[in-house]
């Protein structure tokens, strides 16, 4: 820029033409001048600032001096020309008071819009240019372009030649470009790799094995089994969804895969429960969903295993301390059990100590013995927590020592034998498996007598159709009303629409032996997502005998099941209402819309009811029982209703119950009359039997009347 000027130029526009004298002001002022034009001429500054714009610098009320000291500070007038400056009185005046400064040759003509001395509506040089500056040239925007006009703005305020201007910006651009490709894909590539390190991989098993553990790598705690491809699973009832994610950066084998969750699913993804007949076969009943957790120190090592259901709601969390193959410790609410167990069961301890412990308290851990493969091989009852070895090892409910594992070529549980000492079998169980999809195909169940002959007593037989679903379930028993037949039917989604239920008659031989339970055959009906939307059942006489209509939040879960006659008239409803995620309320309906009675449940975090009550339709409480659950889960095998009527009493208005203890043991009874005055009290203590036989003696009965205790068993004595 020449001494005496602030400016590099003046831009002079017509409100309309704004847009362009900012997009020109900003061009120019962010311009900056190639490196190498500058070291050849260094007068030449690096960039084109200031630029002045009447519009945005001048202030109010002082607008005609201010704007004649501003053109006298500018070395450059840019006139935006277009038919709307071309008629602009105020343009015509910057135009001229420049031209009276001396400085007419410094006059640009930017030609945004229109022709130049068309004289007609599309003229766009102002009658100022044309009378005073009529040689004058302009740079029109839609000849040669914005990006070439711009430059030639450029080179005409730098006093250059326009072509070597123009070969260095093109040359810039080509730099920036690549500059902006190669930037481009380092941000794909970011962001690629961003996405690829939180991904989720998943593949899919028809099986899975437990426990085979390299100490030293920390690998494959779970391992898949018979692959199955994405067409496979969209046909499948159920299979198993292996999630992995990558191994946080500063661990060992960083970026690497590393197992994140296994659950049970459907075809359409979702978390299913195991069927009875599948809790029936496996050995140690398995959870829909197993999580991995990892350690933030100890070199990233696995370090809890929850075990959770269908509704999410975990039910165990095994911990492994110290990096250990061993777990240390099993969680079940407040209660810690001291064991040293596989990790093959952490998924299974609970129906695993239901099932084998049972209620006997000194049975308190368990004794693994393992293959080189680190697979259980033997599973021992101890009575003690602190020293495990084979002195401590005792009966369980069963009367059984310990449960020794035979596996085939894919470590697969084959054989089972129960020993009830370290000599003597009691019990011996086989799984077949299909060689072909890896289903277990048979399953059976013998006991073994003093002369080692085994005595069959149960086995199931599967048969699977195309897509691999069972197909047909053949449950044998010793015991002819155990002993059933179901054949099912599935849809091109893997949803099963039919199942047909079939009492057998043994020996059974064949289909002459199968007889059509009365209840014959249930059709299931989805709706477009998927959902169960009607549940018909059919008689063996073909009769539709009634059905059940399902209707669903938004969320998915269950708001009515309607109950209907074949005669498609209403019999029932039952509204589901859930407070929050722990509470659930059922309201019972009849036919006419009258409400019969209403429960409410809640739920502890582990998804075990502790309260649940009932009310009749004036809101008036029936029944309500709170259970204290203890550390170990089992089955309550304790009386609760039957405990009444041992004392004689069948006659109340309302009953309460609590449980409590380490085996969720009935604790507390009272009986209610209709003035809702207690009556009948029991706290009831139990020996290892945990029966009503081993009711102790230190259990207490009170009888109360008119607010009074009249007798109480622990005092022995009436008042």
């Amino acid at each position: 820029m020449e001494t005496g000027f602030e400016y590099y130029a003046f831009i002079s526009y017509k409100r309309e033409d704004e847009k362009w004298a900012k997009w020109l002001q900003n061009k120019l002022e962010s311009y900056r001048l190639p490196s190498v034009i500058r070291k050849e001429i260094p007068r030449l500054p690096k960039r084109i600032r200031p630029i002045f714009r009447d519009k945005t610098d001048l202030g109010a009320g002082m607008l005609t001096d201010s704007l004649r000291k501003e053109l006298e500070k500018s070395q450059y007038l840019i006139v935006i020309c277009s038919p709307q400056s071309a008629k602009s009185e105020w343009v015509g005046k910057e135009i001229d008071a420049f031209i009276e400064m001396g400085r007419a040759n410094h006059i640009i003509p930017f030609i945004a819009e229109g022709i130049p001395n068309s004289n007609d509506e599309q003229e766009c040089f102002h009658p100022v240019i044309k009378e005073k500056i009529p040689e004058a040239l302009g740079i029109s925007v839609n000849e040669i372009g914005k990006q070439q006009a711009f430059v030639k703005v450029a080179a005409k305020l730098l006093d250059l030649r326009f072509d070597a201007l123009w070969n260095r910006f093109l040359r810039e651009q080509r730099k920036r470009r690549f500059i902006a490709v190669v930037i481009g894909l380092l941000c794909l590539i970011g962001i690629g790799f961003i996405w690829d390190y939180n991904r989720t991989k998943t593949e899919y098993y028809t099986d899975y094995i437990e426990g085979i553990y390299n100490p030293e790598e920390n690998i494959d705690w779970i391992k898949g089994l018979y692959p199955l491809a994405t067409k496979e699973i969209q046909t499948r009832y159920r299979h198993y969804r292996f999630e992995y994610e990558r191994t946080p950066f500063g661990f060992p084998k960083a970026y690497s895969w590393r197992i994140k969750r296994v659950l049970y699913v459907n075809s359409l993804g979702d978390a299913c429960e195991y069927t009875d007949t599948e809790n029936h076969i496996y050995i140690f009943p398995r959870y829909p969903i197993l999580k991995f957790e990892y350690s933030q120190y100890e070199n990233g090592k696995l370090n809890v295993i929850k075990c959770i259901n269908a509704k999410e709601k975990t039910k165990i969390v095994a911990e492994i301390k110290d990096g250990n193959i061993n777990l240390k410790d099993v969680y079940w609410n407040d209660h810690i059990l001291k064991a040293t167990l596989l990790p093959i069961q952490v998924n299974t301890l609970s129906g695993f100590y239901a099932k084998f412990l049972g209620s006997k308290k000194k049975i308190t851990s368990l004794l693994i013995d393992r293959d080189s493969s680190y697979l259980p091989v033997a599973i021992h009852f101890c009575e003690n927590n602190y020293s495990l070895s084979k002195e401590y090892v005792t009966k369980n409910n069963e009367g059984l020592v310990c449960i020794e594992f035979i596996r085939d070529s894919l470590n697969r549980i084959n054989r089972c034998y129960w020993r009830e000492d370290y000599e003597i079998v009691k019990y011996v169980s086989n799984y077949v498996y299909d060689k072909t999809n890896g289903n277990i195909s048979f399953w059976g169940f013998a006991q073994v007598d003093s002369t080692g002959t085994m005595i069959p007593t149960q086995h199931i037989t599967i048969v699977y159709d195309k897509n691999n679903n069972p197909s047909e379930i053949l449950l044998i028993s010793d015991s002819p009303e155990n002993s059933k037949c179901f054949v099912c039917e599935y849809n091109e989604n893997g949803l099963l629409t039919s199942k047909y239920s079939y009492s057998v008659v043994l020996p059974a031989r064949g289909n002459d032996d199968l007889i059509p339970d009365e209840l014959f055959k249930t059709v299931y009906i989805y709706n477009k997502k998927k959902k169960k939307e009607k549940e018909e059942a059919y008689g063996n006489d073909g009769h539709l005998k009634c059905y059940l209509h399902y209707q669903y939040y938004r969320n998915g879960k269950i708001d009515c099941i309607s109950y209907f006659n074949a005669l498609n008239e209403l019999r029932g409803k039952t509204v589901y209402e859930y407070k929050d995620t722990l509470t659930i309320k059922y309201i019972h309906y009849d036919k006419t819309g009258t409400i019969l009675y209403t429960k409410v449940e809640k739920f502890d975090d582990f998804d075990r009811v502790i309260d649940y009550s009932t009310i009749d339709k004036d809101n008036n409480l029936l029944e309500k029982t709170s259970l204290r659950w203890g550390g170990l889960p089992g089955e309550v095998s304790t009386p609760d209703i039957t405990m009444a009527e041992h004392f004689g009493y069948t006659e109340y208005a309302r009953m309460t119950k609590k449980y409590c203890g380490f085996r969720n043991d009935l604790e507390n009874l009272k009986l209610y009359d209709a003035q809702n005055q207690c009556f009948l009290n029991l706290e009831l203590s139990y020996d290892d039997s945990n029966t009503m036989d081993g009711i102790e003696d230190n259990s207490r009965c009170q009888i109360i009347k008119d607010g009074k205790i009249v007798y109480d068993s622990k005092l022995a004595r009436k008042y």
